[in-house]
């Protein structure tokens, strides 16, 4: 009897026990969280609307890797006319750069100079005045060692071809303290300057993609010339 009574007891406070357990009740909802296929994998993080698609945040340097031009790139937008120099500098990062992605260095800085920084400016152009000239944008490799500028003065049109002229005869292909371009050409793109500096695939691709995409910018894009290699 005292055997019987012993195991009943042992029984009410296994009951008792399972009745107070704080994960009593709880439904189990770690399976609503996985895929159809039971499977949690990489090519589910980053799904943040539920939508299936993993949203890219774009990379580091501004640009996503979407390869549509007339998509947003990262912090710029591609422009159907450049008017002031926030329009350029999105010319540069979106409608250019969009094309030539491949040619472009790992990380790449674009921004507006100020016309009161002379010291900028005439390490970044070799000009000594700014006569004639609205904006001054300038994009370049951020790494060290690199060899990348593409320079793009807005002016006034009285004497872009003059300042085209003292843009290409005044680059410094060693401006850099460890590296050093191998050619550079320059284009006008109505009363826009565009010149670019780098190794000779660099200069060739991004070239083509500034006179590409200024077809569709701008009423008259000026022939090539090769300033330097």
């Amino acid at each position: 009897m005292k055997h019987f009574i012993f195991a009943i007891l042992i029984l009410a406070s296994a009951l008792l026990l399972a009745a107070c357990s704080p994960m009593s009740g709880m439904k189990d909802d770690s399976k609503d969280t996985l895929p159809g296929d039971g499977i949690l994998d990489d090519s589910t993080l980053g799904d943040r609307d539920g939508d299936g698609h993993v949203e890219d945040n774009g990379s580091s340097d501004g640009m996503n890797a979407g390869s549509d031009p007339a998509e947003d790139t990262g912090a710029f937008t591609t422009v159907k006319k450049v008017k002031d120099a926030d329009d350029a500098v999105n010319f540069i990062g979106a409608n250019v750069y969009s094309l030539c992605r491949d040619s472009l260095p790992v990380m790449t800085q674009t921004r507006v100079l100020s016309n009161d920084d002379m010291d900028a400016l005439t390490y970044s152009t070799e000009l000594e005045a700014t006569d004639g000239i609205s904006d001054v944008i300038v994009s370049e490799s951020t790494l060290a060692g690199g060899s990348f500028s593409v320079v793009m003065l807005r002016t006034d049109g009285t004497n872009t071809e003059a300042l085209a002229r003292r843009l290409a005869d005044g680059i410094d292909p060693e401006k850099w303290d460890h590296a050093s371009a191998g050619k550079a050409a320059a284009i006008t793109l109505d009363d826009d300057i565009v010149l670019v500096m780098g190794d000779d695939r660099q200069v060739d691709d991004v070239i083509r993609a500034v006179t590409t995409a200024a077809a569709d910018v701008y009423d008259k894009v000026g022939e090539v010339r090769v300033v330097l290699g």
